[in-house]
C-alpha cells in the first residue's frame, strides 16, 4: 500500500509540474497525495515527512519495531542548537488539544511559538487538503504519553 501512494503522489506531482500552463500552478493541480481517506493521506505524509524521527523516542534507531500506538507521544531527547534545547512535543497530546483550524492557523504562521527546529516550510508547502490529512491522522491516534520538557533558553557564557 504505500508503494502504491508513494507511486500514486509521484505520478500526481509529475502530471501537475507537467501540466500546467504557467508556472504558478494552481491549488486544484498542486501536486497532493492521493489515498483512500484523509487518514490513510495523513499516515503517508507523516511517514515520508519522517515527523516520527523526531516525534518519537528512539524511532531512528528502531524504525516500525516501535508500534503505531507509542508514535508521535514526543522525545525527551532534546535538540541544542544556538537557540537554546527544544523537545520534539507529544504531537498525540498537541493535536488532542487543538482544532483542525487552530492546526491550519499555526502551519500558516507558526510565529510566537518555539518549535525549533521544525522545518514549518515543508508543512506550509503542501497543500491544505495535505496539511488536513496531517492533522486528521494524528487526531485519529488519541491522546497517549506525556508532555514532553518545555523550552530551555541557551546557557549565558
Amino acid at each position: 500500500m504505500r508503494v502504491l501512494l508513494s507511486v500514486m503522489f509521484v505520478i500526481t506531482a509529475a502530471a501537475s509540474i507537467a501540466l500546467a500552463p504557467t508556472e504558478r500552478v494552481r491549488a486544484a493541480e498542486a501536486p497532493h497525495v492521493v489515498a483512500a481517506d484523509p487518514i490513510a493521506a495523513g499516515r503517508f505524509l507523516v511517514d515520508y515527512g519522517d515527523c516520527n524521527d523526531c516525534h518519537t523516542a528512539q524511532f531512528s534507531q528502531l524504525h516500525d519495531k516501535i508500534p503505531e500506538s507509542r508514535r508521535l507521544t514526543g522525545n525527551p531527547r532534546g535538540f541544542k542548537g544556538p537557540w537554546g534545547t527544544s523537545y520534539a512535543p507529544n504531537l498525540r497530546l498537541v493535536f488532542a488539544s487543538m482544532s483542525e483550524e487552530q492546526w491550519l492557523h499555526l502551519v500558516r504562521d507558526p510565529r510566537g511559538v518555539d518549535h525549533r527546529p521544525m522545518p514549518w516550510w515543508n508543512v506550509q508547502r503542501l497543500t491544505p487538503n495535505d496539511q488536513r490529512a496531517i492533522y486528521a491522522y494524528i487526531h485519529s491516534l488519541g491522546p497517549a504519553g506525556k508532555p514532553m520538557p518545555g523550552y530551555a533558553p541557551p546557557k549565558p557564557r
